[in-house]
């Protein structure tokens, strides 16, 4: 008899007992894995389809290929699922940002490192951005969360090496506000991409050498080739 997912969920919750062998329990627990990431696949495909709120649990599961109780075993509604497609775009910022030691390589090529890590790892995260973003900017909690799990962590390993090369004297520079300079670059140039700009998605990699040595440029210690800086008239909210 095949088995139900209801009687699948019981059993792997009992997965612990001592009448459950051990294979049987890893395959129940690769079982659930495979079809909890399934059901995220298909939330982050409707939901950069029709919006957070055009979507329905219904049109996830038959996007599935399961049915909505089954759905309902796994993510207790919409805003579940938008909870795991949110820590799905953590672990990719945590797993694909690899930056070496200034001790291996100089401050310049750390940050080009940075900047074209950082805007791989969006680009490739595209889809799942495109769904998760009209919610990120209208739900408090989300956006709280987005940047503690997601954007301050990635600005910490961009400013640890901005610290280190500052304290050699590699550069002038205020740390926070260039971190925050990066960040917001980076996810702009994503922006254009998502917005239908083709010299984004034509050559990403020249996106990033064009961002780094922009930046490079501007931290530079050395007056040699520095523009002057522009005067500028108080607007609005500039006292």
């Amino acid at each position: 008899m095949k088995m139900n997912e209801y009687s699948f969920i019981n059993d792997l919750q009992r997965s612990d007992s001592p009448e459950m062998p051990p294979e049987v329990s890893s395959a129940a627990s690769r079982r659930a894995t495979d079809r909890r990431e399934a059901i995220l696949d298909a939330a982050e495909r409707v939901f950069a389809r029709e919006g957070f709120h055009g979507a329905t649990v219904g049109a996830i599961a038959r996007e599935c290929g399961v049915a909505d109780g089954t759905l309902y075993n796994y993510f207790a509604g919409k805003r579940a699922l938008v909870d795991g497609l949110l820590d799905r775009l953590a672990d990719a910022e945590g797993t694909r940002l690899r930056l070496g030691s200034r001790a291996e390589v100089g401050f310049a090529d750390l940050l080009r490192a940075y900047v074209e890590q950082r805007l791989r790892t969006l680009w490739e995260s595209r889809d799942l951005l495109r769904a998760l973003l009209p919610e990120l900017l209208c739900d408090p909690r989300l956006r709280r969360r987005y940047g503690a799990d997601v954007l301050l962590p990635a600005q910490a390993r961009g400013a640890a090496a901005v610290r280190a090369a500052a304290a050699a004297g590699e550069l002038e520079v205020d740390v926070e506000h260039l971190a925050r300079v990066v960040a917001g670059t980076t996810l702009g140039i994503v922006m254009l991409g998502l917005l239908g700009d083709d010299v984004v998605a034509d050559d990403l990699g020249a996106c990033a050498d064009a961002t780094a040595e922009l930046l490079l440029r501007g931290v530079s210690p050395s007056d040699a080739g520095r523009a002057a800086p522009v005067a500028r008239t108080p607007g609005p909210g500039y006292a």
